[in-house]
């Protein structure tokens, strides 16, 4: 009976409440899940926050690390470049302090002194102009141990009071022994600039440390701090093992922080980022109050309005409820039904709004997409999933129906040529670090044209740093490209009409020259004096055509060479006297050489002493109240990676093969050249100098036979102090033999009787050699081109040579009459001549005479083939 009491009770006390009571405590019960998930949310907040402050951190001492990583390799960029201009001679000490002066005040983001010094310590120059023995500094010692580079330590500076930090870079000789140590002591605020400028905030600590745990800089009280020995932290202990890492506890000032070590490349150094606890989780506890706040408040005004508003509100708010489920359905013309005031009118109107915005939006993204000249694609990388703009129909012509919802539709229309380069390039873009990249191929358009297009993709990754969603557009840049094809072609003709106007001008002033002795030798009265005159200057105006025709072919890297071992430093010695007698007194020549080092190149030799004395020549030009001309043969090894612009010259080295090479440098101190006219000497008929003073062959032609030779010519000049030519050569083996110098004077070989056959289609050429080879003392017979001279082989095979043109009309031509006369006739010797600078194939062994030639030269050649 108590039991059954007491339970009545209970639904009496249960059924004597309100409505008002029951639907508060129905309020407070559904409110106790919302405080669970809150406690729930906000415990998992921290921990998020936990997780991107760790990252933050992170990330911000990967960032700093860059920066000053960056730094210290232009820091150490400036000494490599500097310590190729370094003397170590101990009387040269003022030219390095001139030099290192100049680095100074050039550079003084980067140097606060420079300095040389031997492997002891003894100086050999200072920007500062205190020279001290450095023998026991720390940089010294490591940059020598490790024949490399060495880091010092902090140090005050005793002429400025700042705090500096010294690198050395140990200079090694050719036997890769240490010559001498080049230091750059630099401002460790520059390094503190630096932290500011990574964007680490304010209210984080940054402190740089050494492979030593000692403190190299710190953003905070820097001047307390730097040089301190914190190797006994724990978190450093870790660090100075390079090991990139999360810490979390005190640092050495005390504070709670959140921190991250990051090892930096250019140095043993590691950074760290620490960032105060109440800074880290301050959103996060920021988040949690006003959490709670907001559940105590729901609670309150969930449970008035439950009481007072339940009916009011619940029908409206259903309606408005389900006009908004419909809006999500994508009825973007969907608007809410609920008419009322107050709050609910307000939630409707609101509603509204919205849907006119998200409407108008809609509406806008779909006219700018028709409006833009590019299309749009998305990607989910996942699923392979596309959707494209309205583009796709406008620029390329698909339908929308036509276009597919996978990648692999989009891969079809990339043109086949350019699909494994596109997808090898996207394949290294998805799983590099950048976020974004440009793509250049052709896409087929619905008419099967095809389109040069610009595709700029941008990738966005997941946690993990795997790509997930990429978005693109798609450029149509045929237009550009076809203007520029246009461009280049329009250049190339103004090229070849400069070309062919020079060319013109000088072959019509030989002609003239020709002609006009001809002229005058056709008079019967002329004396004989004359007459020899008349016959030697047309004579030497056929050799200049043929140097003029030789310095076009040099320049177009055409000219048929001869390439034999020579000696870089003793053919330059034995070119010395004649440069002078030709440069006269005024021009004082001098010349240098490595000891004990061999300079064996393989070139034309009559090229190379071409190129030196017009090298020569222009330096003379550019001295005209005299000056030093100075020649220097020097061996260099150019690395894999060596930088395009070593020798500071305004022509990259790129192209040129890593190796060893022989440098030919000519240096004068004459007037120099600015950069816009160093940028076109090597153009043909390009010349500064006066009318009639220079044809603006002879760089041209330098160029031109060193582009031949698989070498490389640079220039650096600076107007006012002159000029600096370098040639750089293949290094080559020594020749087993060396090898006899052919340019002596010898005889005219003549014959008696000896019968040659002589192939040439051109009718006057083939008259004019019969006269020589009959001066000569030759039987000659004469055919117009290879098939007859097959024909003639026939019936008489008495020859002891045939002389044939290369290039003939027909199907028989120089080299295949040679092929078939020495399988069917191998006792008759075959001499080739042509005046096409390629005639000269590989897939032949014949001796070949180069048009235009003299009587002697064409005796020599056909005694010579006669006689091999």
């Amino acid at each position: 009976m108590g039991q059954s009491a007491d339970g009545e009770g209970r639904c009496h006390v249960i059924e004597g409440l309100g409505i008002k009571m029951r639907l508060f405590l129905v309020a407070v019960a559904a409110s106790f899940p919302l405080m669970v998930l809150l406690v729930f949310g906000a415990a998992q907040r921290v921990s998020e926050d936990y997780d991107v402050a760790q990252r933050m951190a992170l990330n911000h001492a990967g960032n700093v690390g860059a920066l000053i990583d960056d730094y210290l390799e232009n820091l150490i960029t400036v000494m490599n470049v500097v310590g190729h201009s370094v003397s170590f001679d101990a009387t040269d000490i003022n030219k390095n302090e001139r030099l290192f002066f100049r680095v100074k005040r050039d550079l003084p983001a980067y140097v606060n002194n420079i300095k040389l010094n031997a492997p002891d310590g003894a100086p050999l120059g200072s920007s500062s102009g205190f020279e001290i023995d450095v023998g026991d500094r720390d940089y010294l010692v490591n940059a020598v141990d490790a024949k490399s580079i060495g880091f010092g330590e902090p140090k005050i500076s005793r002429s400025t009071g700042e705090w500096t930090l010294t690198v050395g870079m140990a200079l090694l000789d050719s036997m890769g022994d240490v010559r001498g140590v080049l230091s750059i002591s630099t401002r460790l605020k520059e390094l503190n600039s630096l932290v500011a400028l990574s964007g680490v905030p304010r209210s984080a600590l940054v402190t740089v440390l050494d492979q030593h745990g000692h403190v190299v800089t710190r953003n905070h009280d820097p001047e307390d701090w730097i040089s301190r020995d914190l190797s006994h932290l724990p978190g450093v202990i870790r660090a100075i093992q390079r090991v990139s890492g999360i810490t979390d506890g005190p640092s050495a000032d005390g504070i709670q922080r959140l921190g991250a070590y990051s090892p930096m490349r250019a140095a043993p150094w590691v950074v760290y980022v620490g960032i105060p606890n109440n800074v880290a989780f301050a959103d996060a506890n920021s988040e949690v109050w006003r959490g709670a706040i907001a559940f105590l408040a729901s609670i309150l005004i969930g449970t008035v309005a439950a009481l007072f508003f339940s009916r009011m509100i619940s029908r409206p708010l259903r309606d408005l409820a389900q006009d908004a489920r419909n809006f999500g359905l994508n009825d973007l013309k969907q608007r809410s039904r609920v008419r009322q005031g107050g709050e609910i009118g307000e939630l409707a109107t609101a509603f509204n709004q919205m849907a006119e915005r998200l409407s108008d939006r809609e509406q806008r993204n779909a006219m700018v997409e028709q409006a833009s000249p590019v299309v749009i694609w998305d990607r989910n990388v996942q699923t392979g999933e596309e959707v494209w703009s309205a583009g796709i129909t406008l620029i390329f012509g698909y339908q929308m129906e036509e276009v597919g919802k996978a990648a692999t539709w989009y891969r079809e229309l990339i043109h086949p040529a350019d699909l494994p380069a596109y997808e090898q390039s996207l394949e290294a873009f998805l799983s590099g670090p950048l976020r974004r990249r440009e793509f250049f191929y052709r896409l087929r358009r619905a008419d099967q044209t095809y389109a040069h297009v610009e595709d700029t993709v941008v990738v966005a990754r997941d946690d993990r740093g795997n790509p997930s969603r990429l978005v693109a557009t798609v450029r149509d840049i045929s237009d550009r490209v076809t203007a520029e094809a246009q461009l280049r072609q329009a250049q190339k003709l103004e090229a070849v009409g400069q070309l062919t106007g020079g060319v013109a001008h000088d072959f019509n002033n030989l002609l003239q020259v020709v002609s006009s002795s001809l002229d005058i030798l056709d008079s019967p009265d002329l004396p004989e004096e004359e007459r020899t005159e008349m016959i030697q200057q047309a004579l030497e105006a056929v050799s200049h055509g043929s140097d003029l025709t030789r310095q076009l072919l040099a320049f177009s890297r055409q000219q048929p060479l001869q390439p034999s071992v020579v000696e870089l430093d003793t053919f330059v010695a034995k070119l010395l006297p004649l440069l002078k007698r030709t440069l006269g007194e005024r021009i004082e020549i001098t010349f240098s050489a490595m000891p004990n080092e061999h300079t064996f190149i393989n070139v034309d030799r009559a090229q190379l002493d071409s190129a030196v004395m017009n090298l020569a020549l222009n330096a003379r030009d550019a001295m005209p109240n005299g000056g030093h001309l100075a020649f220097s043969v020097k061996f260099k090894q150019i690395e894999e990676d060596e930088e395009s612009s070593i020798d500071g010259s305004l022509y990259a080295m790129e192209g040129l093969e890593h190796g060893a090479y022989c440098v030919l440098e000519v240096s004068d101190d004459g007037e120099g050249m600015s950069e816009e006219t160093q940028a076109r000497i090597f153009e043909p008929f390009f010349t500064t100098k006066g009318l009639g003073k220079g044809s603006g062959l002879g760089l041209p032609m330098v160029f031109g036979f060193m582009a031949q030779s698989n070498g490389k010519i640079t220039v650096y000049s600076e107007p006012g102090r002159g000029s600096t030519f370098r040639l750089y050569f293949k290094a080559h083996e020594a020749p087993a033999v060396a090898t006899a110098d052919d340019n002596l004077e010898i005889p005219v070989p003549t014959a008696n009787g000896v019968r040659l056959l002589v192939v040439e289609d051109n009718d006057m050429v083939r008259s004019t050699v019969k006269r020589q080879f009959e001066s000569l003392g030759y039987a000659v017979v004469e055919v117009g081109n290879g098939a007859e001279a097959l024909d003639v082989l026939k019936n008489d095979q008495d020859f002891s040579l045939i002389f044939s043109d290369v290039v003939m009309p027909g199907k028989v031509d120089g080299v295949a009459l040679a092929d078939s006369v020495q399988q069917n006739y191998p006792h008759i010797k075959i001499l080739l001549t042509s005046g096409f600078p390629n005639s000269e194939r590989p897939n032949h062994s014949y001796s070949l005479l180069s048009k235009p030639y003299r009587r002697r030269e064409l005796a020599k050649a056909v005694h010579d083939t006669i006689k091999g």
